[in-house]
């Protein structure tokens, strides 16, 4: 118990002091919202989840995504509609991200071992 309590204060430090120095950096020449902190292991995190995903060579051989004119035509429409609103995020969110994200976990659960890997159940929700 005193292990798990020193490591949650250890963590919070952690937390505290990254938060504390990365609104140092940016006081000065950026305007952040006081509750963004930086999340410093995510560049480790799709690297991890790749080479998950290399282990089965179906999910590899097979395109998930669309034509590369499709993609660029996403790109484009992206890069002309400035984020002004709420609504305009949740449309940037959705154009960029969630429609990807929606193959790939379509592509895991049909396959049993990434499946289970990745913990995914055979209900679909985004």
């Amino acid at each position: 118990m005193q292990d798990n309590i020193a490591e949650l204060r250890r963590q919070l430090e952690e937390v505290t002091h990254a938060r504390e120095e990365a609104e140092q950096r940016l006081q000065s020449t950026t305007l952040f919202h006081l509750l963004i902190i930086p999340w410093t292991e995510f560049p480790n995190l799709p690297e991890q989840i790749w080479e998950r995903l290399e282990c089965v060579v179906d999910f590899t051989l097979h395109p998930l995504f669309p034509s590369d004119t499709q993609l660029d035509y996403v790109a484009m429409n992206i890069q002309k509609r400035p984020i002004y609103s709420e609504a305009t995020l949740r449309n940037f969110k959705r154009d960029a991200v969630d429609d990807f994200v929606e193959k790939i976990i379509e592509a895991l659960q049909d396959d049993g071992t990434l499946r289970r890997q990745f913990g995914i159940g055979l209900s679909r929700v985004l």
